[in-house]
């Protein structure tokens, strides 16, 4: 390689780390959305873990809870302030919503009020809001979320699950939190017996 040449990559090498710098500092990527990537993804879970969201769901007379959405949590996910989760790569959650329900989410209404449960307390009955930010083009559940967060305490790098079903046809969201490490140790399991778990989020 001659003198040149390599100047020429050290200095494109320099010009990409610099670019990934700023897309942090300017807000485009977190730190949290940088490195979520290169973390291992537990296996799609089922409902042998979840006894207690489905027990809830089913002394209310919903239906069988649907796995529809996963992510591993960024510290602003959990910030009081923010009462926000963003959803990315959320496909398989807005599937399971009816037309109508896309429409209101998608258009310029003001999105859906969606009924939601946690492990935390059988008795609690959360609203949460789904709808589309158009400023940034994103799905995000916000209003009582603050609440699940004060509720469970997750910890950025956790793993938020969001299972869907429905009670007399209204929209239910069942909402289970894993400890970062417990995922871990589940996906390796997993990967011993062979498992060959779906990214989802």
């Amino acid at each position: 390689m001659s003198m040149l040449h390599e100047e020429m990559m050290i200095g494109l090498f320099k010009n990409l780390i610099i670019k990934g710098v700023i897309m942090i500092r300017e807000g485009e990527i977190s730190e949290e959305e940088a490195s979520v990537d290169q973390e291992p993804e537990p296996p799609i879970p089922s409902l042998e873990e979840i006894p207690r969201l489905l027990e809830i769901i089913q002394s209310t007379n919903g239906t069988n809870p649907v796995f529809l959405y996963r992510k591993r949590l960024e510290n602003s996910d959990i910030q009081p302030h923010q009462n926000r989760l963003f959803l990315t790569r959320c496909e398989k959650l807005m599937e399971f919503l009816t037309e109508e329900e896309r429409n209101a989410v998608n258009g310029r209404k003001e999105g859906i009020e969606v009924f939601a449960v946690d492990s935390h307390d059988k008795q609690e009955l959360y609203k949460l809001h789904l709808v589309r930010w158009p400023s940034l083009k994103m799905i995000v559940i916000n209003s009582d979320w603050k609440k699940i967060v004060d509720n469970n305490r997750p910890r950025a790098g956790d793993w938020v699950e969001i299972w869907g079903y429905r009670r007399n046809g209204q929209l239910h969201f069942a909402v289970n939190f894993k400890k970062g490490a417990e995922a871990q140790s589940n996906a390796s399991a997993s990967s011993s017996n062979g498992g060959n778990g779906t990214s989802t989020n």
